[in-house]
């Protein structure tokens, strides 16, 4: 697993699979603060930046750890006493509203409900016939107003989106039991037919396995792709998952067996398979471009299909990708690449004795970098 991967996964684990039968947290102010007050201005070595970040506005994050973006909207949390605060924020440095949860059995996803962003939030209570009862509630993304919850789960969230799953006994660490899938657009548990893979932004896809296997697609969109499209081994997969510890870029499945290196890259609009052995991937929201790493090379993808192919050392993979530049790094290197032709780039001042590398680009052009915390490097309010 590469040092990004297990980086995720073990903030997956900390935050939804905390141990929820334990109910001795103080009491969070679960009601929604609307805030509308500016960012903290920070301080950022600009020669560090890449170039198109250059002479933007930045600002000191309120997150613990690196946010989700949906829809020109930053989303994370961070600890305040033994309770988790959750921070909406604008890519101009606005902090928008906030709420806060249990330090267990919390955990968010970003999604869309009748075609507007919200944020999925879990809780926990206790009740008279279980200890601690998981319920989700969603908030629309700009507002904090309440869209539907809360409603009770399974168990905390396991993702992607709004998929609930019992916790497994301590004797089979790494797994979960049963799973459920919430239609975002109400709460509503949906039954499906077969295995859950996830909910994207409104669609849920399964599975079934056997000699006849697919991927059925429901929701914002339907379809059905046959697992021999996949080319996830070479036999029948039995055992199919989004690619743990990764999350897939907007518009696309990462679809793996088991815990396995590679996936398949599905486009979630119609089912049509991009790639069957990515390693990480990326979307430009500035070309429109899937940008995925697999062994020894580096492609982009279009609706229509590949745009180009280069090669590619492996132990590079992708972090984030926007303005056309698609950064990768390793253990020790970082590497920036013109997403649109994938062809090497100048990315830093050539006097840069470092270099930030974003761990987002949001769709509008803003980015996340680490320095002493968090920093959002931002987009200016236009004028009014």
């Amino acid at each position: 697993m590469t040092f990004f991967r297990a980086a995720v996964a073990a903030l997956s684990v900390l935050i939804t699979a905390s141990a929820c039968a334990s109910f001795s947290d103080p009491d969070p102010q679960r009601d929604v603060v609307t805030l509308g007050e500016k960012l903290p201005a920070a301080e950022i070595d600009e020669s560090s930046l890449p170039f198109p970040f250059h002479d933007l506005p930045a600002w000191s994050l309120p997150f613990d750890d690196p946010p989700q973006s949906l829809d020109g909207i930053l989303f994370g949390l961070r600890h305040t006493g033994d309770v988790l605060e959750f921070t909406a924020v604008s890519t101009s440095g606005e902090a928008l509203w906030s709420t806060q949860r249990p330090a267990t059995c919390s955990g968010f996803t970003l999604t869309y409900a009748d075609g507007e962003p919200v944020a999925v939030l879990t809780d926990v209570t206790s009740t008279d016939d279980a200890l601690a009862q998981v319920t989700a509630s969603a908030y629309d993304l700009h507002t904090g107003e309440p869209v539907w919850g809360p409603v009770k789960v399974e168990g905390p969230w396991h993702g992607p989106g709004t998929v609930f799953a019992q916790a497994a006994p301590a004797s089979t660490m790494g797994e979960v039991g049963d799973k459920q899938v919430l239609n975002p657009d109400t709460g509503k548990q949906v039954d499906v037919t077969g295995e859950i893979l996830g909910e994207f932004q409104g669609t849920i896809l399964t599975y079934s396995s056997g000699e006849d296997g697919s991927v059925r697609a429901e929701g914002a969109h339907t379809w059905t792709t046959p697992l021999t499209d996949l080319a996830l081994g070479d036999d029948t997969p039995t055992s199919l998952a989004a690619m743990p510890g990764v999350e897939a870029p907007p518009g696309v499945a990462m679809i793996a067996v088991d815990d396995a290196e590679e996936a398949a890259v599905v486009w979630v609009e119609d089912g049509r398979v991009l790639t069957t052995q990515a390693t990480s991937a990326v979307w430009d929201a500035s070309v429109e471009l899937v940008v995925t790493t697999e062994p020894h090379s580096l492609a982009a993808h279009d609706l229509d299909g590949p745009v180009w192919n280069r090669g590619l050392d492996d132990d590079m993979r992708l972090v984030a990708s926007g303005g056309v530049l698609a950064f990768l790094r390793s253990d020790e290197s970082v590497q920036v690449v013109n997403a649109l032709t994938g062809e090497d780039a100048v990315g830093y001042p050539p006097d840069a004795s470092s270099y930030a590398v974003p761990y987002l680009i949001t769709s509008n052009g803003a980015a996340v970098f680490s320095s002493d915390g968090l920093v959002l490097v931002g987009v200016e309010e236009p004028p009014s």
